[in-house]
């Protein structure tokens, strides 16, 4: 199995925390991102290196997917970078490959399917007081500084036949 550098995205979540914990544990380089500095404590205690941060909604502004993919790309220097949705295949094939247990990838890949289908909802409709003052830009501005000291030669790599790209 190759040992890959990842970056989660709400790492400190109930999902993100168990992807975190397998990711560690199959020996992959985990960098845990989460908005609550004391629960990445415990991440960072199991070896993953911790930001605390979130992007979800960030601005006075709600963001699709392939916005907000549009605004970190341009940021990083990587303009027209591009949100992919994976087939649930895909999906499934990229987590196996990175070491998870395949239990913990079916109940990933069924909860993905159960959004995508809107099977599941929030229990609570999205309104202003959910979104915050800064602009999107402005974190993917900060993002981007603190992208360029952790890899200041890039940290992509095409995945062949794709237009995703992996951290390396």
């Amino acid at each position: 199995m190759e040992i890959r550098k990842l970056a989660i995205l709400g790492a400190t979540g109930n999902i993100g925390r168990v992807l975190t914990a397998e990711l560690l544990r199959n020996g992959h380089h985990v960098r845990a991102v989460g908005r609550d500095a004391e629960k990445l404590k415990a991440l960072k205690a199991q070896g993953a290196e911790v930001f605390a941060a979130g992007f979800d909604n960030v601005g006075p502004r709600q963001l699709t997917l392939r916005e907000a993919a549009r605004i970190l790309g341009d940021a990083i220097g990587r303009p027209g970078l591009k949100y992919v949705q994976l087939s649930e295949e895909d999906e499934e094939k990229a987590m196996l490959g990175a070491g998870m247990k395949p239990s913990i990838v079916q109940a990933l890949v069924e909860m993905h399917r159960g959004f995508n289908e809107g099977l599941i909802v929030p229990a609570h409709p999205f309104g202003v007081d959910h979104m915050g003052s800064n602009r999107s830009e402005t974190f993917a501005q900060e993002f981007a500084d603190a992208y360029r000291k952790q890899w200041p030669q890039g940290a992509r790599k095409e995945v062949p036949g794709s237009s995703t790209y992996t951290m390396r």
